[in-house]
């Protein structure tokens, strides 16, 4: 082994060790958060049959003004991708993944700076830049790793409740919503290596994930502003119905692509402030 691969391991294994702590202190949440979300695909799922018999769901989206209904996603809520748009993936679900990775984000930086840990942590030979990326990559993973088992409790639901969905359309849906939470991740280690406080970097975060939702869903009941619902990462998620099957890659790629710079942002300003003591 030469120089240049000595250095190369020596700057990585301090990096995958903060990544392996990160993300074993993150399984318990991410098992609480994954089951939560198993348990509600669950939920709705089940009352699809005996809801589908009675009628009541063509009599509820129709009664509904157009848009009512298209603002909570209810339109078709009589149809199996209707009834589970409306119910879990035009509000629930992204909401819930959304904050997920937020409370983990927030937790691995601001809040262990703020109790003191990540000052522990960075007296070992490791750069605060190489530590906030780590614990982003671990987050990620995390949320990664719930968005994939509430796709698979989605696909397992339909099968065992008769709702006809198409794999593709399951598919296309979970990683949209993924992406979304992980850009608000992005946001988070952004605000957090700007040097916010927990509680700041709580309340910024989630008023941007609201503000997205908000301008996603209602701006488009305005002809004079629906143009500019285009502005929401909620509308590049979920504006092209990624549950009919139809997978917008452009909107997936500038997901990634702007979590990823949002993330690095975060980590070089991390990188170039002092970290609070207690």
């Amino acid at each position: 082994m030469n120089e240049n691969e000595t250095a190369t391991a020596r700057r990585t294994k301090p990096a995958l060790e903060v990544y392996r702590c990160a993300l074993r202190n993150q399984i318990r949440d991410g098992l609480l958060w994954g089951s939560s979300l198993v348990c509600l695909v669950l939920m709705v799922a089940a009352l699809w049959p005996s809801l589908r018999d009675s009628g009541t769901l063509n009599d509820l989206s129709g009664s509904l003004p157009g848009g009512t209904a298209e603002a909570f996603g209810l339109q078709e809520f009589g149809t199996p991708a209707g009834y589970l748009k409306g119910n879990l993936y035009a509000v629930l679900v992204p909401l819930m993944l959304c904050w997920f990775g937020i409370s983990l984000a927030t937790s691995s930086t601001a809040g262990d700076e703020d109790a003191g840990r990540l000052e522990l942590l960075l007296v070992l030979p490791i750069g605060r830049r190489t530590v906030f990326l780590a614990r982003s990559l671990a987050s990620m993973t995390t949320l990664l790793l719930v968005g994939i088992v509430t796709w698979i409790s989605l696909i397992a639901c339909c099968a065992l409740f008769d709702l006809d969905v198409s794999f593709e359309g399951m598919a296309s849906v979970s990683a949209m919503v993924t992406l979304l939470a992980m850009l608000h991740v992005g946001v988070t280690f952004l605000v957090s290596g700007w040097g916010a406080r927990r509680g700041a970097v709580l309340g910024i975060t989630s008023t941007v994930m609201m503000a997205g939702y908000v301008l996603q869903a209602f701006l488009p009941l305005s002809d004079a502003l629906k143009d500019w619902a285009q502005v929401s990462p909620w509308q590049w998620a979920l504006g092209a119905d990624p549950l009919s099957g139809e997978l917008d890659l452009i909107a997936a790629a500038a997901l990634t692509v702007l979590t990823l710079v949002l993330t690095a942002l975060g980590a070089q300003l991390a990188d170039r402030r002092d970290v609070r003591s207690v």
